[in-house]
């Protein structure tokens, strides 16, 4: 696992304790094999001085701290990017910035984030609904949520699926210089299957009929409608020559009448 949650922003006391609690509970219980924690703690004398974990082995936070740990290793920067990159790292646990969000994405890793402030909150929950990621609560944060989320992230065959759907999309809309040789070596490398995938960059012809693939129904109407108007007013002008024909006689034959009296 790697955590990072930046260098701006900071979580409580008690929360950093929960999170140690829980790191080393992954451990013990060989969910995790370790973990790279990549951050500036504060306020460390406020942390406790000892950690005791359920099976009853007291950890010394300053051997936490001090990476005398052996499965723990705190960092003050990380290269983020090629540690996620990784093979072996399976779950990042962030605050949900939108640079980490972008990269877990491009790397497809799993993310359990714990939004802290600013567009954190908002970042979670797009991520989330992606289906890559699980979210905790600054507010109500507990040892067993945890545990338990990051279990399902490494179990539940559907978050990597969705993770690495969302590496497909990412690399495609990274707008690099090299995108095309990147989309041959994604359908090459991975399976996944791409017609669902993409299915934005497949031209509508591809997945309609032959007629609404063409446009042939809307070029039908046009020219459907067209030929009734041209219709209509072909027939109106008609009627009114016609009409106007006839009328005509009436006229002239009603004037030489009218002038025959008057000459009279």
């Amino acid at each position: 696992m790697y955590i990072s949650f930046g260098t701006s922003v900071y979580t409580t006391p008690e929360n950093y304790a929960i999170l140690i609690q829980s790191i080393l509970e992954l451990i013990n219980q060989n969910i995790l094999d370790g973990v790279i924690w990549a951050t500036v703690l504060q306020n460390e004398s406020e942390l406790p001085s000892t950690f005791t974990l359920s099976t009853g082995d007291v950890i010394p936070t300053s051997n936490i701290l001090n990476n005398l740990y052996p499965h723990i290793h705190i960092m003050k920067f990380a290269p983020q990017f090629a540690i996620l990159y990784h093979k072996n790292t399976k779950v990042f646990l962030s605050n949900g910035g939108v640079g980490s969000c972008h990269e877990s994405m491009y790397t497809a890793t799993l993310m359990l984030i714990l939004p802290i402030a600013y567009d954190q909150p908002a970042n979670a929950e797009q991520v989330e609904l992606t289906g890559m990621s699980l979210t905790l609560s600054k507010l109500d944060l507990k040892v067993d949520d945890i545990i338990f989320k990051v279990i399902r992230l490494m179990n539940e065959r559907s978050f990597k699926i969705n993770a690495e759907r969302m590496q497909v999309l990412a690399k495609f809309n990274s707008k690099r210089k090299h995108r095309g040789a990147d989309l041959i070596e994604i359908n090459n490398e991975l399976e996944i299957y791409n017609e669902v995938l993409l299915r934005r960059c497949i031209t509508p012809d591809s997945r309609m009929g032959f007629i609404r693939g063409n446009y042939l129904d809307v070029f039908g109407t046009v020219v459907i409608i067209s030929i009734a108007l041209i219709s209509s007013f072909g027939y109106g002008f008609y009627k009114t020559i016609k009409f106007a024909f006839k009328r005509w006689p009436l006229i002239g034959g009603n004037l030489r009448d009218n002038s025959l009296k008057l000459k009279k």
